[in-house]
């Protein structure tokens, strides 16, 4: 039985083609690789991210890992006084031990992806935006071309075009995520992202110029220095309440009164620190009244904030736990 030519190519266009005749995946766009990218970037998927950066941005990764490696001696990694508050900032780095940073030999071994994903502060901000659980949409995109200059090249020439897009992201709370990309060959890959908030950021650009010195700085990430700096701010502020109020007649229940409206009008969702309280008449010349900051996270101090009522005397303390603060507020009275 013959069968007719049209017959033949439907089944030969049915069957599994060999390596050397492998048909190949249709391109991605470049909003779908921006899209690809903002959904590991939230995710945490740090292996899915790196996988869409350029091969010029993974090797700056790979040589600022380089650096890092040359920077940490493994000795120093079994120094408590070295490695405790290492290990508190990698613990910050990564809230979920996707990583598993709790020994040294662990630290040393990390891939280029991992250190991407610990160093630039992805797993640790990822976190924080999962728990707010905002939606995100892309709200602007843009492909076209950039003019880049080779690297060594001279001011006047050495210049090319390249296919080029930008992609933004927003959450309705006013997060931006902005991803921009370039062409290679086929295949859109990642540049740079800036992920704004509105008063921290955290960018690739500020990470590849730092290394692992890049300081991250976003709210449930910052170290417990950062924590402490905004406990002794925020001290300072609920002070200058309880002297402006104390001043209009000399009344000491005046002041209390104002930081008692203080602590009942704070939002302490994710703070470092929140008022805790005012005590007054320890009978101390100098320092008869304390404000005091409780900690949103166990393990870090109570602090206290001495001051007088009449004078510019005023001195910070801590204490580690409240059964300490306890003791000490019935000791000085």
């Amino acid at each position: 039985m013959r069968i007719a030519l049209p017959t033949i190519l439907v089944m030969l266009a049915l069957l599994p083609l060999g390596p050397s005749g492998a048909q190949q995946a249709p391109a991605k766009g470049a909003a779908e690789v921006a899209t690809a990218a903002q959904e590991a970037w939230r995710a945490g998927d740090y292996e899915a991210f790196y996988a869409t950066l350029s091969p010029g941005v993974q090797g700056q990764i790979a040589e600022l890992h380089r650096e890092m490696l040359r920077s940490i001696r493994p000795e120093s990694l079994k120094n408590e006084e070295f490695a405790g508050p290492l290990f508190e900032r990698l613990a910050l780095l990564d809230p979920e031990n996707k990583l598993k940073l709790s020994q040294g030999e662990r630290l040393i071994n990390l891939r280029d992806a991992e250190f991407l994903a610990m160093a630039s502060g992805m797993l640790a901000v990822s976190y924080q935006l999962r728990r707010q659980g905002e939606a995100w949409r892309m709200i602007d995109f843009a492909e076209g071309w950039r003019t880049q200059r080779l690297r060594g090249a001279a001011e006047e020439g050495g210049k090319m075009m390249l296919p080029a897009a930008r992609a933004q992201f927003a959450t309705l709370a006013g997060l931006q995520l902005e991803l921009e990309m370039s062409r290679l060959g086929t295949d859109w890959r990642v540049e740079t992202f800036a992920l704004k908030g509105p008063h921290h950021q955290v960018s690739l650009v500020a990470f590849l110029k730092e290394g692992a010195y890049y300081d991250v700085r976003w709210p449930g990430v910052a170290p417990r220095e950062d924590r402490r700096e905004a406990g002794e701010a925020l001290l300072k502020q609920a002070l200058e309440k309880a002297l402006v109020a104390y001043k209009k007649r000399q009344s000491k229940g005046d002041a209390i009164d104002a930081v008692a409206r203080l602590i009942e009008q704070a939002d302490t969702k994710d703070a470092p620190y929140s008022l805790d309280r005012i005590a007054t008449d320890f009978g101390r010349k100098g320092l008869v009244a304390m404000l005091v900051a409780k900690p949103g996270i166990e393990g870090d101090p109570w602090l206290i904030l001495l001051f007088d009522w009449d004078s510019e005397v005023r001195q910070f303390a801590e204490v580690k736990n409240e059964e300490e603060l306890n003791n000490r507020l019935k000791r000085r009275r």
